[in-house]
């Protein structure tokens, strides 16, 4: 049909014919529309959007996230050397992002600094560097690749970059065995949790996750902890008892 005669009740129509897609699936599908329609208008291709004010549901926050017990048992799922279980070890690790990790490149590994190096102009936001520390395990996993890779630091056995649906294909098969579904990035929440209910503060964790400041760190990884014994911790080290009594009005 013309694109001007295009109306939401057409978009609610073909969501509702796919009724596997949660809030967030039909909320990027409406998106990704909306952003064509845009373009077009900017570049006077139509004269108005017909579905710029078109509502879209709220997104559904990933709130699930890898513990020790769970890592434990999915590492053991694979056997040693696996390219995906490599790859699973290091964003356990480090706490990169799951399209950072498939993006690493040779020549961003500097083994003696410790460090992933990403440029500006390749790095999400495209505003600084980010830097992904390397020890213990991560150290270990970029040293044992490097010598082998070609370009990208992290392929699969066939020697071809991981995609997201391979990764998410994995996964899949993963829950066939262990009855859960995971996902990529259950391992950076599962870090940022860690690191939380370890004592470190929210600035430090969230330069280690390559955050701009510590905002998304409170707003979406707080909840992640259950308990609020950083927060107590923290106390203690101020040198609060958490249990003084409290004023009268």
């Amino acid at each position: 049909m013309p694109a001007l005669d295009l109306k939401p009740f057409h978009i609610i129509e073909w969501l509702d014919a796919h009724t596997t897609w949660g809030p967030t699936y039909r909320r990027n599908a409406i998106t990704a529309i909306q952003r064509a329609f845009n373009w077009a208008e900017e570049l006077g291709h139509i004269t108005t959007n017909p579905i710029r004010k078109m509502k879209k549901p709220a997104a559904k926050r990933r709130e699930h996230f890898i513990t020790p017990a769970d890592w434990e048992v999915i590492r053991n799922h694979y056997p040693e050397g696996d390219p995906f279980r490599e790859l699973l070890e290091f964003a356990w690790e480090s706490g990169c992002r799951p399209q950072e990790a498939r993006h690493i490149e040779t020549r961003h590994v500097h083994l003696d600094r410790g460090v992933i190096a990403i440029p500006p102009e390749e790095s999400k936001g495209r505003k600084k560097w980010r830097v992904i520390r390397l020890e213990g395990r991560a150290a270990e996993i970029a040293a044992k690749r490097l010598p082998r890779a070609t370009d990208k630091l992290f392929v699969n056995a066939d020697g071809k970059p991981w995609t997201p649906y391979a990764m998410n294909c994995r996964f899949c098969r993963l829950q066939k065995t262990l009855g859960v579904k995971h996902f990529a990035y259950a391992f950076r929440h599962g870090f940022a949790n860690r690191l939380l209910v370890s004592g470190a503060d929210h600035l430090t964790v969230a330069e280690l996750l390559g955050h701009a400041d510590g905002t998304m760190l409170a707003r979406v990884y707080q909840h992640l902890d259950s308990s609020d014994a950083h927060l107590r911790k923290a106390l203690r080290r101020a040198g609060g008892s958490g249990d003084s009594e409290v004023p009268k009005s």
